[in-house]
């Protein structure tokens, strides 16, 4: 695992609670239907102990200073939350995510449950050292950014074959505003902002043809770019 997927989770944890607690202000109105259980892959923002975090400085295995958003999304749906429904891996890349959804073994009530995939961060993160030794190579960022859509929404149809009928999947964060990201150039920070609104715009396309092909799976996409940049811009109003 690369150090940067650490910092990802580091930077974002106690925003990273935030941010998702003002997604579900999005997402609780878009859901008419309980939840038997909740399934979620991901990378160290939603891992709770699969690849844990070191005991000193983090709280129980994760990459933050208290429970994650997974965690609290379960409370608020009355569901008692579960560690063995969790299959996201700290550091993993969008095709580490993919590879969660390859191995998932689903359950016999998967229409009736809740699943949520969210990655694609350390896709950019651990290739932020690239930057150093071969600037700005737009044909290797454009290709981050397919790849990473492409390894999401193949997740999100393997969960649907497996007989996801409701599918959580937030954007990305602004990840020009991270601490991982803090020593770059301001024109690099300013070419990672645009690259990740690029990501985001490819997601929410490539997911509209998901939703097209199938009319019986609920996606929802909590802004999590924007309610990260609401938290830093308005600091004192949270």
């Amino acid at each position: 695992m690369h150090p940067e997927s650490k910092a990802l989770s580091a930077s974002a944890t106690g925003g990273g609670i935030l941010i998702l607690a003002l997604a579900l202000g999005l997402l609780e109105p878009s859901v008419t239907q309980a939840f038997d259980a909740i399934y979620a892959f991901g990378d160290s923002l939603t891992d709770t102990g699969n690849n844990p975090a070191p005991a000193v400085g983090y709280y129980q295995g994760r990459y933050s200073n208290g429970p994650l958003w997974i965690e609290y999304l379960s409370s608020d749906l009355g569901l008692t939350y579960d560690p063995i429904n969790n299959h996201a891996e700290s550091g993993a890349q969008s095709a580490g995510v993919l590879l969660q959804a390859q191995q998932f073994v689903p359950p016999t009530n998967a229409a009736a449950a809740l699943f949520a995939v969210w990655g694609g961060g350390n896709d950019f993160i651990q290739n932020f050292p690239q930057v150093f030794t071969q600037g700005l190579d737009d044909t290797f960022w454009n290709g981050v950014v397919t790849n990473a859509v492409s390894n999401l929404v193949a997740a999100v149809n393997i969960l649907y074959a497996d007989g996801a009928r409701v599918v959580l999947v937030p954007n990305l964060v602004d990840l020009s505003r991270i601490p991982a990201a803090a020593s770059l150039p301001g024109t690099v920070l300013s070419y990672f902002h645009n690259k990740v609104v690029e990501f985001n715009t490819d997601l929410t396309n490539a997911l509209a043809t998901v939703r097209a092909a199938h009319s019986d799976l609920q996606l929802i996409e909590p802004d999590v770019f924007d309610a990260f940049n609401q938290v830093l811009d308005h600091f004192a109003a949270y």
